[in-house]
Order: structure tokens, then C-alpha cells, then sequence
């Protein structure tokens, strides 16, 4: 009597696992990879003058998402900080009361950790403008956070 031939457990085995490797493999070559961008925003020690500021401008580039800034400061005495576009720091900057993304309260040091919804201009501004006889030593470090894809 003959016996037929079977196919060994191993080889199917085998092949389901090639096949399955290989629709992973096509499905994330056809997924849009996401790519994380970071850009240094500022990472600077600097004398901040009495009643004085000092301004970090960025921009957020179109179709991006995800986007943060993160960072800290720490400063010789209290200082504020706030996050705007850079319209209203323009405004902000000839007298006007605006609108700010962010405002931190008064401090010597803080972590920053800001969400931003969209793409364009904007400004970290470290600001001793209430205090306008002590002057400040800031050093600050923050960097830019963003997704393409």
C-alpha cells in the first residue's frame, strides 16, 4: 500500500508566519510615517535689564501637528513669561493689552510645557518690565516640538 504525501505541520506553520510578515510589511509600507521635528528655541543666559524683556521668536511650519513647546527657566529674582503669536507681541510691544496664548506668573524658576493649535509666528517672552530697578541673570532653555505626517 502507498502513502499519501502530508504536508508537514512545520511548513504550514511556516508559511502562514511568511505570509503574515509579509501584509505587515506591505500595510506599514503604505502607512504615512510620522516624523518628530524639534527645534532650540532658545538656550541662553542672559542679563535681563530693569524694567526690561527679552523675546524668543519661532515659527510653527504649515500641516504640521502635535505641536509643544518645552522648556525652563530660572532667574536671579521674579520675572513672568508669556506665549503669543506675533501679532500681539507687536501690540504687546506698543502698549496694548492682548491676548496671550500662555501667561506664567510671576517666578523665579519653572518648567514650560505649552500646547500650540497651529501653525505660524510666535514669541517667548521673558519679561521684567514690572520690576524696573532690579535687574535679572535668566538662563533658559526651550525647544520646539512638532510632528510632519
Amino acid at each position: 500500500m502507498v502513502k499519501p504525501k502530508t504536508i508537514g505541520l512545520g511548513i504550514v506553520v511556516f508559511v502562514i508566519i511568511f505570509l503574515a510578515i509579509g501584509l505587515l510589511m506591505l500595510q506599514m509600507s503604505q502607512t504615512p510615517q510620522k516624523d518628530e521635528k524639534q527645534l532650540i528655541v532658545a538656550d541662553s543666559i542672559f542679563f535681563l535689564d530693569p524694567g526690561g524683556y527679552w523675546a524668543f521668536q519661532f515659527d510653527v511650519p504649515p500641516g504640521v501637528s502635535d505641536i509643544r513647546l518645552i522648556g525652563h527657566f530660572s532667574a536671579s529674582g521674579l520675572i513672568q513669561a508669556w506665549v503669543m503669536d506675533e501679532t500681539a507681541f507687536i501690540d504687546w510691544e506698543n502698549g496694548y493689552t492682548v491676548k496671550v496664548l500662555e501667561m506664567i506668573e510671576p517666578t523665579t524658576e519653572t518648567n514650560i510645557y505649552i500646547q500650540l493649535q497651529a501653525s505660524g509666528s510666535y514669541c517667548l517672552l521673558l519679561d521684567n518690565t514690572p520690576w524696573v530697578f532690579t535687574s535679572k541673570t535668566v538662563d533658559v532653555q526651550a525647544k520646539l516640538y512638532y510632528t510632519i505626517g
